[in-house]
């Protein structure tokens, strides 16, 4: 992970990952679905935040959840029309000593 430079919540530390994902060619225009889960651990504090084609569209804060339990999150979004290309970014804003895993990310077509 690499630092966001994010001018949010400086007394949190940051970091964040992304990646260019290559959609079906009949993908603009329709809605997707992007689930992950997130296990924020006792004492943890801040949020991950998601970007899809740099729009900001979700955050999972560390109290939304009881802590020690992995949690399932789902983000939709409508692809624009000129491209089958997307980037999806995730942000982490996280206070001093807090763990927090994401795991299993799919995109899927939004049924």
């Amino acid at each position: 992970m690499a630092p966001n430079n994010s001018d949010c919540c400086p007394e949190l530390g940051t970091a964040s990952l992304d990646q260019n994902i290559r959609l079906p060619p009949d993908a603009p225009g329709l809605t997707f679905a992007l689930t992950f889960w997130t296990y924020f651990y006792t004492g943890s504090s801040g949020f991950v935040g998601v970007e899809i084609g740099a729009q900001p569209l979700y955050t999972v804060d560390a109290m939304d959840n009881p802590q020690d339990g992995w949690y399932m999150n789902t983000v939709t979004w409508v692809q624009p029309t000129d491209t089958f290309f997307t980037n999806i970014r995730f942000d982490y804003f996280m206070g001093q000593g807090t763990v927090v895993l994401i795991d299993d990310v799919a995109v899927a077509p939004d049924s």
